[in-house]
């Protein structure tokens, strides 16, 4: 039995690779029928760097990311499985995964952190497959605990953080404000230390929070023009 360890992959910006063993999950009837799930997840630039020629795409990344991976299931000599993530944002909860494969725990912020690349990381696929790799069970510190200043909560404008709770509702509220100071960005991420030097570039910036802005709008419904 292998590990999942694709050097091409990770050239290209994934450099977390996982495997959990579908038994248990709650997956979509078709999915259920295959034995493991291969999850991929990005840290820091390098994705972004790679995925230049998709820059005419809103959903760059993703489309990227698809590609990539049909290279690998073709190179190991998989034909049937099934692309979950991103096809169906829904299909999968990736928060679950991430603490099953032990690459996260709970910010403040309400996403992920990972004691290496802190909170710019980001799953970008999940595949359903009948592979026999070795099962990821990796353990990771919370980062949070060993952070006694907690500059994020600090950082926050819209007050939204603590260290137990995230208020989606707060920040979502503030994002949608005129001229908002976290339209484009969030400053409580920004000063988050950990994982810092994996900062995403300001472009990459702008197009992640760009689309989660766009997101927030459809689902509050909110015309862009007067929020």
């Amino acid at each position: 039995m292998t590990r999942l360890a694709d050097a091409a992959l990770e050239a290209a910006g994934l450099v977390l690779q996982g495997v959990v063993a579908t038994a248990g999950l709650t997956l979509p009837v078709e999915a259920g029928r295959f034995r493991q799930l291969l999850v991929f997840a990005h840290a820091g630039r390098r994705i972004w760097q790679a995925s230049k020629a998709r820059s005419d795409h809103d959903d760059r990344l993703d489309r990227f990311s698809e590609d990539l991976i049909a290279d690998f299931m073709a190179r190991i000599g998989e034909t049937e499985f099934q692309l979950l993530y991103p096809r169906d944002y829904f299909a999968v909860d990736l928060a679950q995964l991430g603490e099953r494969l032990g690459w996260q725990h709970r910010s403040p912020m309400g996403m992920g952190i990972h004691p290496e690349y802190g909170t710019w990381f980001a799953y970008r696929a999940v595949v359903a497959a009948d592979t026999d790799f070795e099962l990821t069970q990796e353990s990771v510190s919370h980062p949070c605990h060993a952070c006694p200043d907690k500059p994020c909560l600090q950082a926050c404008p819209a007050s939204a953080l603590d260290e137990t709770n995230f208020n989606f509702d707060a920040c979502s509220d503030h994002r949608l404000r005129q001229d908002s100071s976290c339209a484009s960005r969030c400053l409580a991420r920004l000063a988050c230390p950990v994982g810092s030097q994996y900062r995403y570039d300001d472009e990459q910036i702008r197009y992640h929070y760009g689309r989660s802005l766009a997101a927030i709008r459809t689902y509050q419904n909110v015309n862009p023009l007067e929020s």
